[in-house]
């Protein structure tokens, strides 16, 4: 896909109006106000997925060399910023 492609799908897609955002200053603000409607439906089927005998859950670094509030600095990792993400594992995954 091309830049400009991309510039223009992201430009006019969204899933959160934003004039219900509320302020950083507000007691009820969300930092991930834009996506939360792609994350309640992922949520919801996150639980539809069997649960197995045995699994594993480890974080992860989603390497990002942006500007976010929700970078994280990980010493231990190859890759030291990012987004930091827990996964699950199991046998029949």
């Amino acid at each position: 896909m091309s830049r400009n492609r991309f510039s223009t799908i992201s430009r006019y897609f969204h899933v959160e109006d934003n004039t219900t955002a509320k302020g950083p200053g507000s007691v009820n603000y969300d930092k991930l106000h834009k996506i939360r409607p792609l994350l309640n439906i992922l949520q919801i089927n996150m639980h539809d997925i069997p649960p197995e005998e045995r699994h594993s859950v480890d974080e992860q670094m989603i390497a990002f060399k942006g500007r976010s509030h929700l970078k994280q600095y990980v010493r231990n990792k190859p890759h030291k910023w990012g987004f930091k993400v827990f996964t699950r594992a199991g046998a029949n995954v």
